[in-house]
This record gives structure tokens, sequence and C-alpha cells, in this order.
């Protein structure tokens, strides 16, 4: 059976992230050919959650950071946060066959995810909708032992390239899936906010994303399956 090494970022042990990591917890459940352990970086040691979060991942570190003021600074922290994962990675590379970055509002889709995209020696979610020309995006990046020790150096045909697929889209920057294997809701534990929110300042207006985060937790299943192309495929039932 192969392992996999999964690495995620939360920003604290509050509510809505508890409900982002029971999807993610249930998705990667469901998926076929693999065992996994999940790390969990967690930027704020408040939450009611904290419990649940030890018992479904790895808790590497609790940073105390403070809430972020703006992008800028929650960026930072996200980066510090997956410098932490991949230091653990290195730590224990020869334990694991796959490591993964997954955005805490991200989660496999397809029931066949691992077997579709472990035949390449790396493979990354890429953002095109928004203006994203970065190799490796965060959401979502999968590697080999190979390709994880030296990804600094990898360069883009090195990776493949999971774009969006979305057979019903509700929005151009949420709710997306990619390569009809990944979902990444966007903002998920955030403001809806993104580098291209002028270009598409007509759709910012129009959305209500509490209210679609409450739609996927009522029904995973069916609000996911509109969105992919191999519906029986997809985790939830």
């Amino acid at each position: 059976m192969k392992m996999i090494l999964i690495g995620s970022v939360y920003t604290d042990f509050g509510e809505t992230n508890q409900m982002w990591l029971d999807l993610q917890t249930q998705a990667l459940d469901a998926g076929a050919g693999y065992e996994y352990k999940l790390l969990s970086y967690v930027q704020q040691d408040t939450g009611d959650y904290k419990d649940f979060f030890a018992d479904k991942t790895d808790i590497i570190h609790i940073a105390g950071c403070g809430t972020a003021n703006n992008h800028a600074q929650m960026v930072r922290q996200h980066k510090s946060g997956k410098r932490a994962i991949v230091e653990y990675w290195r730590q224990h590379a020869d334990e694991y066959d796959h490591f993964i970055f997954l955005d805490s509002d991200a989660f496999p889709v397809n029931k066949n995810w691992y077997k579709i995209l472990s035949k390449h020696k790396a493979a990354s979610i890429r953002r095109s909708e928004n203006f994203d020309d970065t190799i490796f995006h965060p959401s979502f990046v999968m590697m080999n032992k190979k390709s994880m020790e030296q990804f600094e150096h990898l360069e883009q045909d090195d990776v493949f390239q999971l774009l969006r697929s979305n057979k019903m889209n509700i929005h151009p920057m949420l709710c997306g899936v990619y390569y009809d294997c990944i979902y990444h809701h966007g903002c998920g534990s955030r403001s809806a906010w993104f580098r291209t929110v002028k270009y598409w300042n007509f759709a910012m207006k129009q959305i209500d994303n509490k209210k679609l985060i409450d739609n996927l937790i009522a029904n995973p299943g069916k609000f996911l399956r509109r969105m992919m192309w191999k519906k029986r495929d997809c985790v939830y039932n």
C-alpha cells in the first residue's frame, strides 16, 4: 500500500476549520490505493475544536502569530506553515511515497484521484482564473519523493498542471474543481479577496460565500457532483 504524507495550514481551531477538516478527512478516507497521514500547522491557538484536530491530524506546530491584518501578512503566515511542513517531510522522507500540500478548503473529489495523479512525478493546481503563472499553487501540490527533495529546482515541464475543469461553474473564482480530481473552494476560512477582484468585480458583488459553504456542508455529494464530469466517481454519495 502506498503511503502519503499530507500537510495543511489552518488559521485556528475554530468551527469553520473543523468543518473543512471533516470534509477533507472524509474525502481522503474514500479514496483508493493508499494510506495517509495528515499534518496540521495551526496559526492561532484559538477555537473549541483542538481535540478534534488532535484526533484527525498530527499537529506539528501552533504558531500563536495572531490574526493577519491584511492579505500580505496572511501570505507570509501561510508560507511559514509551508516551510515547517516541508521540513517535516524531509525528516520523514524515507517513510512515504508521495508528499502533498492541501489547502484547508481543498480535498479530493474523485475516488481515483491518487491513481490518476500519482503517475506524474509532480502535479499542482494552476489557478489560471486568478492570472496565476506560478509552477506550484499551495491549494494542491503533489510530489513523489525525488521531486519533493528537489522541488525548489523543479521547472514548468516537470509539473503536471491541474486546470479548472468545472462542468458547471457557480462562480469564476470560487468552487473550483481541477482536472476532475481536486476541489478547492477558495476563501474558505477568510474574506473573499483575490488579486483579480477588480477583474471579477461584477461576479464578486453577486456571491454569498457563506451560503455556498452552507450548501456544501448540507449535501457535499449533491454540491460537488454537478461540477464533475465523472459523477459516479465522486467521493461523496
